[in-house]
């Protein structure tokens, strides 16, 4: 068999050894695929591990030199020349990383914060990447989970959910299914640093409206998991005010349901060409007054929570359907 057309033209080194050969061949290509990811893990960790050693070679050593210098022994000018040369250390580590990596400053910080997270507090994760047994993703996502605890709670974390991984790897392949993993393993091991990040994060509820191309817009919103529940329940719920012969797909009645739901509408209005459709009209939440005034819509909510947790009597998680894991706190106050 001949590599398939789209490929010929490209030069030889971007091909993958035995490409040629499998090519045509359904079980082949797929090994081969497998074997690429394989190939993939191994140089991340390769780099990070890489990373992790120009950091300490660079940084981490002498900061660490600095720090267990007894006060009383240095002059106040040999302690400022020791933070200058950290801030140059510094410096000059992020620019090294930065030109290595082919990144900007702020990409090349994240990337250094990552290799030295993987290493010092979740080295079993890290070890599953490199076997091949769980994505880059996946361990990002998991390192990511633990920011809340401290380092001897994340070793704890760090054996905790390389267990779960490793257990069945093919169980935990969506990302979503890692954060939910980690999340109830977190929730288990520090219930007051998770309800802690809860508080914060809710802190960091936005919405952003952006200009995007061809006269669209873009708007992402950061709201807490009960509140973007509602707001999806009634974008679905208008979207459905509609006949089956309407011809918008299903996300475009969505979209166009979130702006109906803002100019106060209850039903979208059809735009299928059937004559006798009962759901042409758009309809006004207040209909028939001067200005539609949007009503109190209740949402009903599903919360999975222990009597014991909801009385007080201890901090297991809650579960919030069609969100994932909660903290205690969380669920007793929906």
């Amino acid at each position: 068999m001949t590599l398939p057309v789209g490929l010929r033209e490209l030069p030889g080194h971007l091909m993958p050894p035995g490409l040629n050969d499998a090519a045509g061949f359904r079980e082949q290509t797929a090994n081969l695929l497998f074997e690429q990811r394989r190939c993939e893990n191994l140089t991340f960790c390769r780099t990070v591990t890489t990373l992790y050693s120009l950091y300490r070679t660079v940084y981490a050593d002498a900061e660490a030199e600095y720090l267990q210098l007894p006060a009383a022994d240095a002059t106040d000018r040999e302690l400022l020349a020791r933070r200058k040369d950290l801030r140059l250390r510094e410096i000059a580590l992020n620019a090294q990383v930065a030109t290595g990596l082919r990144l900007g400053p702020d990409a090349a910080d994240r990337a250094l914060t990552e290799a030295v997270g993987l290493v010092e507090r979740l080295p079993h994760v890290f070890t599953l990447i490199g076997d091949n047994t769980i994505s880059i993703r996946a361990g990002q996502e998991a390192l990511r989970r633990s920011r809340v605890l401290t380092g001897e709670q994340a070793r704890v974390f760090d054996q905790r959910i390389a267990e779960r991984l490793a257990r069945d790897p093919l169980e935990l392949v969506a990302i979503p299914a890692v954060r939910e993993a980690a999340d109830k393993i977190v929730q288990g091991i520090d219930p007051h640093a998770a309800e802690k990040r809860r508080k914060r994060a809710r802190e960091d509820r936005t919405i952003v409206f952006k200009a995007d191309d061809d006269g669209m817009a873009s708007a992402y919103a950061l709201l807490p998991a009960e509140d973007a529940l509602e707001i999806s329940t009634r974008v679905d719920d208008i979207a459905d005010t509609v006949c089956e012969h309407d011809p918008r797909t299903i996300a475009q009645r969505r979209a166009d349901g979130l702006l109906a739901l803002v100019q106060g509408l209850r039903t979208l209005g059809c735009q299928c060409e059937h004559p006798g459709c009962s759901h042409h009209e758009q309809r006004a939440t207040a209909h028939g007054t001067a200005d539609a005034v949007v009503t109190r819509y209740r949402t009903l909510i599903h919360v999975v929570i222990n009597e014991t947790t909801r009385t007080g009597q201890d901090d297991a998680p809650g579960y919030l359907v069609g969100h994932g894991p909660i903290t205690a706190q969380h669920a007793r106050d929906l």
